[in-house]
């Protein structure tokens, strides 16, 4: 019988979500479309701080650029 709870509770802990996890996960999207230029750190740099004060569970970054600046591209 206590073989029996156990595997009853251990079951329910495996399949409940960890305390803090958000009830509806967040994607935050940062979209870069153009060259890339200088400017573009400080909204990649923004975007995470606000994902991260937001909670999110996902940055999702989509590109449409040809490229640009070689030190805009390394930051």
């Amino acid at each position: 019988m206590a073989a029996l709870c156990s595997i009853a509770l251990l079951s329910f802990f495996l399949k409940s979500p960890p305390m803090n996890t958000p009830p509806n996960p967040v994607v935050l999207e940062l979209k870069i479309d153009g060259e890339v230029e200088a400017i573009l750190a400080t909204y990649i740099d923004e975007g995470i701080t606000d994902a991260a004060n937001r909670h999110a569970s996902l940055i999702l970054i989509t590109m449409d650029t040809p490229g640009g600046l070689s030190d805009s591209m390394k930051t």
